[in-house]
């Protein structure tokens, strides 16, 4: 996710991976670690933070309840997954042949993290609003607890064993260490969001 980051902190985030905070300390000094700080913090508030604060506020009210959220949910909580499950069996196969050369730069790998994530961003934005009932009923309840704790805390398990894989076989050098990482996190993803998928609402 280059993107999100400016050119100097992608700079220096190659000299930590070479040669660790000293490196980044002797050559950018104190102040740089500063900036690091802050715009880590201001960058993950942006994502992380701000979106569940605006929905806890009710901002995203008028459009959770409106007819807007049945079209987006057919099409693309419904439709994603399709994409989602040939991009991972993909990453998955190839990793099992040590096809991936460098997962860095691998746009399947790359393509399975983005479907991934913003499965995921849809599902959160899909759970709102949430039941107002007590957890202990929504455990009760079958259909409730397969919606509201079981399906959406195996997604995000799923996404996040996705999200360490990729990341993990980047930092790799040995191509057959790096496939097989690849094999075993996005094998275990694969297995966890299988199992909570509501196949039914699929087919």
């Amino acid at each position: 996710m280059n993107f999100l980051k400016p050119k100097f902190i992608r700079k220096y985030t190659d000299v930590y991976r070479k040669d660790g905070f000293r490196g980044v300390v002797k050559k950018g000094g104190w102040k740089l670690l500063f900036y690091f700080f802050m715009f880590y913090l201001i960058r993950d508030t942006i994502l992380y933070i701000l979106p569940f604060y605006l929905l806890d506020k009710g901002i995203f009210d008028n459009f959770i309840h409106s007819s807007n959220i049945t079209i987006m949910e057919k099409m693309f909580h419904t439709l994603i997954p399709y994409a989602l499950y040939i991009l991972l069996l993909t990453s998955i196969i190839r990793a099992y042949l040590g096809k991936i050369e460098n997962p860095k730069k691998d746009k399947i790998l790359l393509l399975t993290l983005i479907f991934a994530h913003i499965q995921l961003i849809l599902g959160i934005l899909l759970l709102f609003p949430f039941p107002e009932v007590e957890i202990s009923e929504i455990m009760k309840n079958k259909v409730l607890r397969f919606r509201f704790i079981e399906h959406p805390s195996m997604m995000l398990i799923g996404v996040i064993m996705i999200t360490i894989g990729k990341s993990k076989s980047k930092k790799i050098l040995d191509i057959a260490k790096s496939n097989k990482t690849i094999f075993i996190y996005f094998t275990i993803a694969l297995v966890l969001i299988a199992l909570r998928t509501p196949w039914d609402k699929l087919f």
